[in-house]
């Protein structure tokens, strides 16, 4: 019984003490958010910045302006593209940042509100060079301009005598304005700049329906279809096939006895496979046309009752030409500059193609023909971008 007490409360304690640290971190955790003010939340005032009686013997700084620059992942849409990239933000530290009790207010809090105006400019020209370099890495910039950012404000706490020389102050004012509104946010669609290879591949539905004489056996092919493709710059080089069900022969096919027994009713199936060579004479932003020419093979397949015993088959293949066109509809576009990953900046597209085509398959006669293909197919291609 002492024992089944002790443990009851070893479990109460443990778990009082789990209760606690976790309302203790998150108490720190809101703290250090309430602590953070954005350059975007307006002016600076006196209740920004704790009140320091004493400074230290070393300390020749009137006031103290603790900031920085991070970045936060951001989702964008402009119509159909979907724009993910990293936005940054100027920020300071109320906890951090202090002014002595014997600085004159309006005048310090003037003179840090430069230095915090310096930090967006530098935070914006961070922004600029995030979304515009093919080859810079987020890490390896921020830290390039959090430096010059460190040295510009030693520069000016310099030439100011830190904040002292109002004169110094107004000018520099006057200069980090006009440097803001040059290099003011503009909400604009991305520049996506490609690079020559990409990657695709689509699934869906596929149909063959013939014409002449070999309608008078076989029915419209129909089943699946899907393939994939590589594009260099325009150029697209791809890999298709179809394959399903013709159902049952309609008559008897007339080859000569001993070499093929094809037989009304009998079922059939079938596939073909072309390799392709296109170009995307048109490229936009919802869609594309591209016009094609491939060459592949073609089979029919022919399943029949061998003395009751299984289901065998019988095949008939031959060479084959097409020529057509498919036109992708881009349902959404996806972009993202995220520079810290491995690939990079990368492009990718989601959406519906349709495809329209001859073929010539040489079967035996009387099978051999013309069809008209068609395809709708789910479609996802993507590219690297600079």
């Amino acid at each position: 019984m002492n024992d089944d007490k002790t443990g009851n409360m070893t479990r109460i304690y443990f778990s009082f003490l789990c209760v606690l640290a976790a309302s203790a971190l998150s108490a720190k955790a809101q703290d250090y958010q309430s602590s953070i003010r954005k350059w975007d939340d307006g002016p600076l005032t006196s209740k920004d910045f704790r009140i320091r009686e004493v400074l230290g013997p070393d300390e020749k700084d009137a006031s103290w302006l603790y900031y920085g620059i991070k970045g936060n992942p951001e989702k964008k849409k402009y119509g159909n593209l979907v724009y993910r990239k990293i936005t940054t933000e100027a920020y300071m530290d109320r906890v951090n940042s202090w002014v002595n009790s014997s600085s004159a207010p309006d005048q310090t809090i003037g003179f840090q509100q430069v230095c915090f105006d310096i930090v967006e400019l530098t935070r914006r020209k961070f922004q600029s060079e995030l979304d515009t370099s093919s080859n810079g890495n987020y890490n390896v910039l921020l830290d390039y301009y959090m430096n010059l950012c460190d040295n510009s404000l030693k520069e000016f706490k310099a030439v100011s005598q830190n904040g002292r020389d109002t004169s110094v102050v107004n000018r520099y004012r006057s200069n980090v304005e006009k440097a803001l509104d040059e290099y003011a946010p503009k909400d604009t669609v991305p520049e996506i700049r490609l690079r020559r290879v990409g990657f695709g591949y689509y699934i869906g539905y596929g149909g063959e329906f013939y014409t002449g004489e070999i309608t008078d056996y076989l029915k419209s092919l129909n089943g699946m279809s899907l393939g994939c493709e590589v594009s260099v710059s325009r150029a697209r080089f791809g890999i298709d096939m179809t394959m399903g069900g013709y159902g049952r022969l309609k008559r008897d096919v007339p080859y000569p006895e001993g070499k093929h027994d094809w037989k009304s009713g009998e079922r059939t199936s079938g596939w073909n496979i072309n390799l392709t060579a296109g170009y995307a004479l048109v490229d936009k932003n919802h869609f594309n046309l591209i016009p094609f020419v491939g060459i592949g093979a073609g089979m029919i397949c022919r399943g029949y009752d061998y003395l009751g015993d299984d289901v065998r088959s019988e095949n008939l293949s031959g060479l084959r030409f097409c020529g057509g066109v498919q036109w992708d509809w881009k349902i959404r576009r996806y972009y993202s500059n995220n520079t810290n990953s491995f690939f990079g900046r990368d492009y990718g597209e989601t959406g519906v193609r349709f495809r329209l085509y001859a073929a010539r398959t040489g079967y035996e006669s009387p099978c051999s023909a013309w069809s008209v293909n068609l395809g709708v197919a789910f479609d996802i291609y993507g590219r690297f971008a600079k």
